[in-house]
């Protein structure tokens, strides 16, 4: 859980560091004498459109059906979406996909229960802030593949799990049509699925982890083809 912490401080700092940096930038050159300042306006609302971009951070799932269980791992994958947009105001769907090592170990039987990809699907409502900074919140669901078992329990058994997905997210531009941003998502399961069983013992499995939960902290790149402008300069791109 620490190092999912300090990943999202990091990244946090990161992307307001850049940002400020610009601003920075800005002020000194709009004070020199030398430099005449060059005016740019970016056209609508920036984030408007179709995007899609890398994802990468981590995971700490607990699960609750041993009395507390917690253990945490890394991701990357893939986002895409399209912002459709009002003003400052965007509704977008947004699919995502990433692969992992998040893993759960239980005592003395080690590494049990092994989460090893997922598809999101979420609708995200947010709005633009400042000329160049977007903040918003999420809400959706997401299918999940487990491995469950080793060979101390006498093998392994594929486990599809359902989950609810709520969480927030800012995004800022560092570059034209380049954004990086941070996103947290909070997840509760809602069904779990294992092969060979019927759906009573499904169902009992899906009571075991009402309980259980997990926090995701995301850092992401994404491009947006949509944003054009009448000159690049960077100097706007401020909160």
């Amino acid at each position: 859980m620490t190092r999912i912490l300090l990943t999202a401080i990091g990244a946090l700092a990161l992307i307001v560091a850049t940002s400020y940096a610009n601003a920075a930038d800005s002020f000194a050159r709009q004070q020199s004498v030398k430099e005449t300042p060059v005016s740019v306006e970016l056209v609508g609302n920036p984030f408007a459109g179709p995007y899609g971009g890398l994802t990468a951070g981590g995971q700490y799932t607990d699960i609750t059906i041993t009395g507390g269980s917690g253990e945490d791992g890394f991701l990357i994958g893939a986002h895409t979406g399209w912002n459709f947009c009002r003003g400052r105001v965007c509704l977008a769907p947004q699919i995502e996909y990433a692969v992992t090592d998040v893993s759960v170990n239980f005592g003395p039987l080690g590494e049990v229960v092994r989460l090893e990809d997922y598809f999101q699907l979420v609708a995200v409502l947010g709005a633009q802030v400042g000329n160049s900074s977007f903040v918003s919140i999420h809400g959706g669901y997401e299918w999940q593949n487990w491995t469950v078992g080793n060979a101390m329990l006498g093998g392994e058994t594929d486990v599809d799990v359902g989950a609810w997905v709520i969480g927030i997210g800012i995004d800022t531009l560092v570059a034209p049509q380049l954004s990086v941003g941070l996103a947290l998502d909070y997840l509760f399961f809602d069904s779990i699925e294992a092969d060979g069983l019927n759906g009573r013992e499904n169902d009992s499995l899906t009571a075991a982890l009402e309980d259980s939960d997990a926090l995701r902290v995301k850092l992401k790149t994404t491009w947006r083809p949509a944003v054009t402008s009448n000159l690049v300069n960077l100097d706007n791109f401020r909160f």
